[in-house]
C-alpha cells in the first residue's frame, strides 16, 4: 500500500494545489463583484450559483462536467474522460474538485467585503474624493482578506485530504 500511496501521492498534491489556486483566483473577484453589485441580478446570480455549489456533492459536479466536456450524452469532446497524465487530464479533476472551494471563498469574500465597504473609513476615503476601484482595492479588500485567508487554509487542508483519499 506504501507503493501505491507513494507514487500517486504526487499527482494527488498537485491535483489538489491546482484546485485551491483557480479556488482562490475565481473566488475572491467573483465574492467582490458580488459585493460591488449587491442588490443587481450579478448578486443574485453569483449568490445562486454559490449556493447550488455548496449544496451539491463532488460527485455530482464531477459527472456533470464529465458528461458536458467529454462527449457524453451528445456533450463537447474538449477533455479525456480518463486520466492520462497530460495538461489536458488535469482540468475536469482541478475544476471538480475545486468547485466547492470555489463558491465557498467567494460566499466568505462577499460576506467580508460588505463589511468592509460599511465601515466608516471607506466613507471618509469616498468623502475625500478616492476613485471607487482605489477605495475597493486598496482600502476595502486589504481588509476583507483576513477572515479570506482563514477559509483559505482550511479549505486547502480540506481538499488535500479530499484528494489523498480519491487518487488513492
Amino acid at each position: 500500500v506504501l507503493d501505491i500511496i507513494l507514487t500517486m501521492f504526487p499527482i494527488s498534491a498537485g491535483i489538489g494545489a491546482i484546485a485551491i489556486i483557480w479556488a482562490i483566483l475565481v473566488g475572491v473577484p467573483l465574492g467582490c463583484l458580488a459585493a460591488y453589485k449587491r442588490g443587481t441580478w450579478v448578486d443574485s446570480l453569483l449568490r445562486v450559483i454559490c449556493t447550488l455549489g455548496i449544496s451539491m456533492p463532488g460527485f455530482v459536479v464531477a459527472t456533470m462536467l464529465l458528461h458536458l466536456l467529454t462527449g457524453g450524452i451528445e456533450g463537447l469532446k474538449l477533455f479525456p474522460t480518463m486520466f492520462d497524465g497530460t495538461a489536458k487530464s488535469y482540468v475536469l479533476p482541478c475544476l471538480a474538485l475545486g468547485f466547492y472551494p470555489m463558491c465557498y471563498i467567494a460566499r466568505q469574500s462577499r460576506a467580508a467585503m460588505l463589511d468592509a465597504i460599511n465601515q466608516e473609513y471607506i466613507k471618509t476615503a469616498r468623502a475625500k474624493g478616492l476613485k471607487t476601484g482605489k477605495i475597493i482595492f486598496k482600502h476595502a479588500l486589504r481588509n476583507a482578506l483576513i477572515p479570506v485567508i482563514t477559509v483559505i487554509g482550511i479549505q486547502f487542508g480540506n481538499l488535500l485530504g479530499v484528494t489523498t483519499v480519491l487518487c488513492e
